[in-house]
């Protein structure tokens, strides 16, 4: 497996795996190098356990969301309570959860996604996409500056 550089600096990795407890994570996926096709996403982060995806876009905003369940183009609503929404305001990261009776998102074929609210990699582009909705609780404007443009996308194996 190659390796990869990750953007994610040591100060928001540590930042970051304090909201998961003891764990280490793994860069599977970078978007600048492997593509932003739902596929190359699927191919590098399917059946790999839990996850943080981690964004940035041109307004330099560090954003993202972890969920505890495996990628699988099951087709099924996947429901997992751990599943958060973060972004990183000021210097640390702000921690939503998912919204109580709410699907942690759609396992298809797609991009990753969260609550069927936000998209990233939208549309197999450089771009996330916020529809609305009641799964999380958060405003784009302080979430990732209302700026949809990625720069990067990045999504980490988790492992305790």
């Amino acid at each position: 497996m190659e390796s990869l550089s990750s953007n994610l600096t040591e100060e928001k990795r540590k930042q970051l795996c304090g909201l998961l407890g003891d764990v280490e994570l793994s860069l599977l996926y970078k978007a600048s190098v492997h593509g932003y096709q739902a596929s190359d996403f699927h191919q590098r982060c399917d059946r790999q356990g839990p996850t943080l995806l981690v964004a940035y876009n041109s307004s330099g905003y560090i954003f993202g969301g972890y969920t505890s369940v495996d990628y699988a183009q099951s087709g099924q609503y996947i429901t997992d309570q751990d599943t958060f929404l973060f972004s990183f305001q000021g210097k640390i990261p702000v921690c939503i959860k998912i919204n109580t009776g709410h699907n942690a998102r759609y396992d298809d074929a797609g991009g990753p996604s969260f609550g069927q609210q936000l998209y990233f990699c939208y549309n197999n582009h450089a771009a996330v996409y916020n529809q609305g909705g009641n799964a999380f609780t958060f405003n784009s404007t302080t979430t990732y500056g209302n700026d949809a443009q990625l720069s990067e996308c990045e999504v980490y194996k988790v492992e305790q």
